[in-house]
């Protein structure tokens, strides 16, 4: 949890990966989620901010009791697949 969202950011570094998958470079390793939470419980997530996913942005597979408050996510609208959240 970050005492302020705008210096709490997680960069996913995504032009990298944009530009991979507008080329076709993908056959060998392709773009991941920039936070990917697995089988967990009770998770929260507080005031952060998340900004250019390579591909989805937020992914809590398979978690119970998730939390999310105050959380934002700035991918550019011409981004391929960077949804926010993703359940």
């Amino acid at each position: 949890q970050g005492e302020d969202p705008a210096s709490s950011i997680i960069d996913g570094n995504g032009d990298y990966w944009w530009k991979r998958h507008r080329q076709g470079n993908e056959s060998q390793i392709t773009r991941g989620s920039l936070v990917e939470i697995l089988y967990s419980s009770h998770l929260r997530m507080y005031d952060i901010q998340f900004a250019n996913s390579p591909f989805w942005t937020v992914h809590p597979y398979d978690c119970e009791h998730v939390h999310i408050r105050n959380v934002h996510v700035k991918n550019p609208h011409f981004t391929p697949n960077t949804d926010g959240f993703d359940p």
